[in-house]
């Protein structure tokens, strides 16, 4: 049941919002290369003290591959050559990283809502292209590629967010559209409606935004204090909650460990938040000393 309806979809939610939050940092600094410092920091440092960690515990020690195993995982070409997806968001919130300077001078410039439309048909295009002439290479990938509309929207709404634009009818057509295609896939995959006609991905990502704004919406009208600041923090070890989550868990599942078992799963979220918070000040420390 959580499958047909939620999935994966909180990946959605955290593309959109994180367009959004890039946004607004290069609005109040719009210095290139401090953007690239901040945002690689971010990413790389806790991904090269974690991933190594990780891959080479499961490339060397349990595995028992040689060096160059664990350095084709590392690099993470085992993700764009042959779909290993055990860290996949790594390299790909890079590359949308490194391509975000070029979205933001689209978005802050004119017709930004025209540009989106363009650049999603696109993102749309290019996929089912890929998935036409290299359907390896897009089986391998889709988990990123589909995805890319999903960020451009947050892009797009992080400019009418900053400015303070107000609710308009396309954005109301949006969310009822984002909860038919929602409720239309809920029915599709539960076999009431026998089409066999599957957009998964771009279904979430729409249904990400009407998501998003219910949640929003709950979240400044009711007074929450103890809860926001624990969600605040949180937010701040979202990227190693992750990759300490997503590791423990495909560990264990190469151990042949049932991990859908919930005594299994408890442990796997106890650990993840411990090792998580150390990772966190770990990294903190370490860009305290390199900044000094």
């Amino acid at each position: 049941m959580y499958d047909t309806a939620i999935s994966s979809i909180g990946v959605e939610c955290f593309l959109f919002l994180s367009g959004m939050g890039l946004y607004f940092s290069m609005s109040k600094n719009r210095d290139i290369g401090r953007f690239y410092s901040k945002r690689m920091s971010r990413v790389l440092l806790p991904y090269a003290v974690w991933g190594c960690l990780f891959w080479f515990v499961l490339d060397i020690f349990i595995k028992g591959e040689d060096f160059s195993s664990f350095l084709y995982d590392f690099s993470s070409l085992s993700f764009w050559l042959d779909g290993d997806r055990t860290l996949w968001y790594v390299p790909f919130i890079v590359l949308l990283y490194l391509a975000f300077p070029v979205l933001y001078r689209l978005f802050c410039g004119k017709y930004p809502l025209i540009k989106l439309c363009a650049l999603v048909i696109i993102c749309i295009s290019a996929a089912a292209a890929l998935k036409v002439l290299a359907p390896n290479v897009y089986e391998n990938t889709e988990i990123a590629v589909n995805r890319v509309p999903i960020f451009l929207l947050g892009t797009y709404y992080g400019r009418r967010i900053y400015e303070y634009d107000r609710f308009r009818l396309i954005d109301a057509l949006l969310v009822l559209g984002g909860v038919l295609v929602h409720i239309f896939g809920i029915l599709q995959r539960s076999d009431i409606i026998p089409f066999d006609f599957s957009i998964s991905r771009y279904e979430f990502s729409l249904f990400a935004f009407p998501l998003i704004l219910l949640c929003a919406g709950v979240m400044s009208k009711v007074k929450m204090t103890v809860i926001k600041r624990f969600l605040c923090r949180a937010g701040a070890l979202s990227l190693e909650l992750y990759m300490t989550h997503v590791s423990l868990d495909s560990l264990l599942r190469f151990c042949q460990i049932p991990t859908y078992k919930a005594e299994i799963y408890i442990i796997i979220v106890i650990f993840s938040i411990i090792f998580s918070i150390l990772l966190h000040f770990l990294i903190k420390n370490i860009i305290i000393k390199i900044s000094r």
